[in-house]
């Protein structure tokens, strides 16, 4: 599965990567077993701060191998997971990311996600660096027509939180209300928290004639 990112004002090749599965199994229950290969060419046009570690512009040719598995997910309780290994930038990344979800009936299931990034040697400063990510994801449902959906994330490296909860209530059909509550804690430039929050609500009515 190719993919390739042109710069839209210079027409440069941005980003090459080149997706290789040798190996994919499908099993009866809807779980599987999956391993890749990720060719990567990245060209920086300005420095890049994942999770808050700098890397400086310019080109970059990396190789990333993944894992990714999954068991039933009709359970009650099931699990999908993902791996990463190999060079990132100009440096090493170990990356993996576990979903324990909880679904004992289709208005209710809570998702514990786990996610874990081990840089070495990456960027300017050839950091090295073990951050971790928690984050909880509720879905509850009175009928097809009122849900409530919620998601926390909790930033074990800085101690940032967010959250984001959103209401939609189809109240006619094809119309609906929408609440939105959104909390976005990080680090500026400066490394001086900062803190974003957002309540929005949006309203839509579709009348047929």
């Amino acid at each position: 599965m190719p993919e390739f990112y042109h710069q839209a004002s210079t027409g440069k090749l941005i980003e090459r990567q080149l997706w290789l599965f040798p190996l994919w199994i499908n099993f009866q229950n809807g779980g599987y077993l999956g391993y890749a290969i990720n060719p990567t060419f990245q060209r920086l046009t300005e420095v890049f701060e994942p999770l808050g570690i700098a890397i400086d512009a310019g080109e970059y040719h990396y190789l990333r191998q993944q894992l990714w598995y999954s068991t039933d997910p009709s359970k009650v309780i099931s699990l999908t997971g993902q791996t990463d290994w190999g060079t990132y930038f100009d440096g090493r990344l170990f990356s993996t990311n576990f979903t324990l979800q909880f679904a004992p009936s289709p208005h209710f299931s809570l998702a514990w996600r786990f996610n874990r990034n081990q840089f070495k040697s990456v960027g300017a400063t050839e950091t090295s660096a073990t951050i971790d990510l928690y984050g909880l994801e509720g879905r509850f449902a009175l009928n097809p027509r009122l849900q409530l959906i919620g998601f926390y994330q909790q930033n074990a490296e800085n101690d940032a939180k967010n959250y984001n909860i959103r209401l939609a209530w189809e109240y006619s059909p094809l119309s609906y209300v929408y609440l939105v509550l959104n909390k976005r804690g990080f680090n500026g430039l400066n490394q001086i928290r900062q803190i974003e929050e957002h309540a929005i609500m949006k309203l839509s009515y579709l009348k047929q004639f």
